[in-house]
């Protein structure tokens, strides 16, 4: 999972230390903003007049839920749709969501493999 999480990861773990569940019920949080931002982005930017402001507002969203699991190349992608909503570039918007969709996929599919790992071990 190297580089695909940072050290904002390692922290939420030590925080589950203290109450197991905690780890898992942030993760939990995170899949549920980031699946409807990045579902809202999909369907703003598939519109006929794209609403840029809200497009932002869902970037934002999607940034921050992507710093509490420690996502930070997920964040960094979504910095860049961001900027490429506020130029209002529809184009760069769309290549930009594929890499952000991209991402996440990338990065859910290791969460929920950590998660497995770690039930195993209890």
């Amino acid at each position: 999972m190297q580089g695909i999480l940072d050290e904002r990861y390692d922290k939420l773990r030590t925080q589950s230390e203290e109450d197991p569940s905690y780890a898992t019920r942030i993760i939990d949080m995170f899949f549920n903003v980031a699946d409807a931002s990045i579902a809202k982005i999909t369907k703003l930017l598939g519109e006929t007049e794209v609403n840029y402001t809200e497009v932002g507002f869902s970037v934002t969203e999607l940034r921050a839920s992507c710093s509490s699991v420690g996502g930070g190349r997920l964040e960094y992608l979504s910095r860049n749709l961001g900027k490429a909503s506020h130029e209002k570039d529809p184009g760069r918007c769309i290549e930009e969501l594929e890499s952000v969709t991209k991402e996440y996929n990338i990065l859910k599919e290791s969460l929920n493999h950590i998660s497995q790992l770690e039930k195993k071990k209890d």
